[in-house]
């Protein structure tokens, strides 16, 4: 169990850098605002299947 959770907080660590790293490229890239409400839509709802993942103790 200790194991399990160790794991879901390094994941959680990632998901966190991953989303930083996700929100500065965004900005670099010139991109309109329907393109980048999109790939933030998209970037969320893959977000929150994995979140759900987490907290279950699946991942």
């Amino acid at each position: 169990m200790i194991f399990s959770r160790s794991i879901a907080s390094q994941s959680k660590m990632i998901l966190v850098h991953a989303t930083a790293s996700f929100k500065i490229l965004l900005k670099k890239r010139k991109l309109n605002k329907e393109e980048v409400s999109e790939m933030e839509f998209n970037y969320d709802k893959f977000l929150n299947k994995y979140t759900v993942l987490i907290k279950n103790d699946i991942i």
